[in-house]
C-alpha cells in the first residue's frame, strides 16, 4: 500500500492510498464516517455493503461506500485484487466490525486468508 496523491486536491480527501489484496484475502466490517470511493486497477475483487449482495470488481470499477455505512471488499481466491481508494473529506474515520467469514466463504468454498485492518487502511 502506497500515498498516490496527498492533499491539497479538488475532492478534498486526506490523501488517496493505493492497496493491494493478496490472493484469497480480505478485510473486515468496516465504515467510514465521510464515505469511500473505491477505483479497481488490477486483479478480480469483491465488494459487499452489508444487507446487500456481494459485487465482483474488475479493473475500472468504481465503488461509491456511503457515509457510515458498513461494507467489506478483498480479493478473489486466485486472484491477487488491487484498488485505489479515496478517502472523502479531512476526517477518516473508519469503525471497524467481525470478519465477514460466512459471506466470503459461501463466494468460494475455498481456504481463505485475512488481512488486518491495519495491513489495508488508508
Amino acid at each position: 500500500m502506497g500515498k498516490v496523491l496527498t492533499k491539497p486536491n479538488a475532492a478534498g480527501s486526506p490523501e488517496w492510498m493505493y492497496v493491494v489484496f493478496p490472493k484469497g484475502t480480505y478485510n473486515r466490517w468496516h465504515s467510514h464516517k465521510t464515505g469511500q470511493i473505491l477505483i479497481a486497477t488490477d486483479g478480480v475483487g469483491y465488494h459487499q455493503i452489508k444487507g446487500g449482495k456481494v459485487e465482483v470488481l474488475h479493473p475500472g470499477d468504481v465503488v461509491y461506500c456511503p457515509p457510515g455505512v458498513v461494507h467489506w471488499h478483498g480479493s478473489a481466491p486466485n486472484s491477487t485484487f488491487a484498488h485505489i481508494a479515496i478517502s472523502l473529506h479531512d476526517n477518516h474515520d473508519v469503525t471497524w466490525y467481525n470478519f465477514p467469514d460466512r459471506e466470503y466463504t459461501s463466494l468460494q468454498g475455498t481456504s481463505h486468508g485475512i488481512v488486518e485492518e491495519n495491513s489495508v487502511s488508508q
